[in-house]
């Protein structure tokens, strides 16, 4: 996903983990965005009208932006699948896992596997 910002938010773009890619662009910030992403206006140290003008200058592409109260989310479409055969007792134990963190097990699965790519270095 590519999200586009105007050059007077370099500040955040400078605080952004290292495998987000950034281009400066004339008066504005192209930023490769792999995976979802989710803005704070709190730590972000932004007033309510502040954030509000953030979230309507973000432009996205190959995603979408939600806003929910004080937070930004960034989603990059999801278009591949993968799928994966567990036996029994392995899926009973993955719905279990998911069940206490209150995710769906696709999710708990792809959250796993992004964590073992960050462990690894691999988006780092």
């Amino acid at each position: 996903m590519e999200v586009i910002l105007p050059k007077k938010y370099q500040k955040i773009v400078e605080n952004l983990p290292p495998f987000f890619k950034k281009e400066l662009q004339g008066e504005t910030i192209k930023i490769r965005v792999p995976i979802d992403c989710e803005l704070d206006k709190t730590l972000l140290k932004m007033n309510r009208r502040e954030f509000s003008r953030l979230f309507k200058e973000i432009k996205v592409s190959g995603g979408r932006k939600i806003r929910r109260g004080d937070k930004i989310l960034l989603f990059p479409v999801k278009n591949h699948r993968v799928t994966i055969r567990f036996s029994k007792e392995e899926y009973c134990l993955l719905k279990e896992l998911a069940k206490k963190r209150n995710v769906k097990i696709a999710d708990y699965c792809r959250n796993a596997i992004l964590d073992r790519l960050f462990s690894e270095g691999s988006l780092a």
